[in-house]
């Protein structure tokens, strides 16, 4: 047994070697979120053989039920190995993406030999491709199934040759007859009918003008409190997002965790809000102070009034790119649109947006040679 560094994930883990009923050895790992660089690995070390106790415990135990352990089963196993793994935001995706689109399919009860067979997995495959999906939400999807297949390999429930082969019928779809994943906007006269279709005093109005204006994804806009509204610079501040499980957490990257300049009519519009409530404090939330909305309520309120206005469907992010677009469209520049998207670089606002961007080639050469 040893403590192992991982610098990949940066994190420490558990090797040992575990005798097996046909008297052969294997070497399992223990993987946990919390062994980072910075916990040490002398820590892991003071817990290594507690650690290593338990996990055989809990194999040899599962050993003896190997022929009748149910899928179910196996997932509950896979949703606490995930859960110490990753962040909660990971595990998140991936146990909802394989609930929602594997396990719901699938007999729970039924025996997992009967279930990791080609003809199921291709079925399953099938049955994803079908629901119409973005290629990459369907390639996200096939790959949670694939981590699953593997979890439940290394553990010896189905054999590796097996896994692999399955793991080969779940190759992700081709990309190419996608347009950018069809980013779905809208046009400044599609926003102005959505924003007409409320009341003028309805505060999920400005809840929607903030997202659009300040290009935020939507766990940072249910995150936001008044402490990160800066009146005199105006400004908010993005320095959390909020998880589809209600947490708080740290902001997609380092360049996320920045200030959005907002215009001057919803810098006076959120005042205005604010006075409405005269006992806002700084750390209530600027929406719904007294119970902070939810990303399902946010999705369901846009979604309604998307019917009531007959504009085309998005996303909550289909508003940021909304914004992305306007000012596209508007000839601003890459850098300034890139900036205000807090994007990690304009080669990610260009990568991402390069089919909106107008084709100015010839015009510049001409202006160029003149």
């Amino acid at each position: 047994m040893s403590v192992c560094y991982n610098k990949t994930r940066k994190k420490y883990f558990i090797c040992y070697d575990l005798k097996l009923p046909d008297g052969t050895f294997k070497t399992f790992s223990i993987y946990n979120k919390e062994w980072t660089k910075e916990r040490g690995k002398k820590y892991v070390q003071m817990i290594e053989q507690d650690e290593i106790d338990k996990d055989q415990k809990t194999r040899k135990l599962l050993m003896h039920k190997n022929n009748s352990i149910t899928v179910g089963e196996l997932f509950e196993m896979y949703k606490t190995e995930v859960q110490l793994q990753v962040a909660e935001q990971t595990a998140y995706a991936k146990i909802i993406g394989l609930e929602k689109y594997f396990i719901s399919i699938v007999p729970i009860n039924m025996q997992s030999d009967l279930v990791f067979t080609i003809k199921t997995i291709e079925d399953y495959k099938r049955n994803i491709v079908s629901k119409n999906l973005t290629s990459k939400r369907t390639n996200d999807i096939l790959r949670f199934l694939k981590e699953f297949l593997m979890f439940v390999s290394d553990r010896d429930y189905i054999s590796y040759d097996l896994a692999r082969k399955l793991c080969n019928l779940l190759k992700p779809i081709s990309t190419d007859k996608e347009v950018k994943e069809k980013l779905k906007f809208w046009t400044v006269e599609e926003w102005n009918k959505f924003y007409a279709s409320f009341d003028d005093n309805d505060p999920w109005r400005l809840l929607f003008e903030v997202e659009y204006m300040a290009a935020l994804r939507i766990g940072e806009l249910i995150g936001l409190q008044w402490k990160d509204f800066d009146r005199d610079k105006k400004t908010i501040l993005i320095r959390q997002s909020i998880t589809n499980s209600g947490k708080a957490r740290k902001t997609k990257n380092k360049s996320s965790n920045a200030t959005v300049t907002l215009p001057e009519q919803l810098v006076q519009k959120l005042v205005k809000f604010k006075e409405i409530d005269m006992k806002a404090e700084d750390n209530d939330f600027i929406f719904f102070a007294t119970k902070r909305t939810s990303k399902t309520s946010v999705r369901r309120v846009l979604n309604k009034h998307i019917q009531m206005s007959g504009v085309p469907q998005i996303s909550p992010h289909g508003l940021r790119h909304s914004c992305a677009s306007r000012m596209i469209n508007m000839g601003i520049s890459p850098l300034i649109v890139s900036k205000h998207l807090r994007h990690s670089s304009v080669k990610e606002t260009l990568d991402t947006y390069s089919h909106i961007f107008p084709n100015e080639t010839v015009g510049i050469i001409d202006k160029v040679f003149k």
